[in-house]
């Protein structure tokens, strides 16, 4: 999804993961930045990245609970 976005020039590309490997593997895909939802919530990394409230998220966990997460911090105009 990552090469997708980067291959399209969408920016910024904020990626959220818990693991720091695969951090570095979003930032090696060509993510513009990686962010541990433990230390900051990607909802709130946005001023810091470019200073908008992402848009367009992408789940690719697929664990429960996830989804409802998302859409109750996301901006009302973003889309899933």
């Amino acid at each position: 999804m990552i090469m997708a976005l980067k291959f399209q020039d969408q920016r910024p590309i904020i990626a959220s993961d818990f693991s720091p490997h695969r951090g570095s593997l979003a930032l090696a895909s060509g993510a513009d930045h990686a962010v541990d939802p433990r230390e900051i919530s990607p909802f709130e990394a946005h001023p810091a990245f470019g200073g908008r409230a992402p848009n367009v998220i992408f789940e690719c966990v697929g664990v429960p609970g996830v989804i409802d997460q998302i859409i109750r911090q996301c901006d009302y105009s973003a889309r899933s």
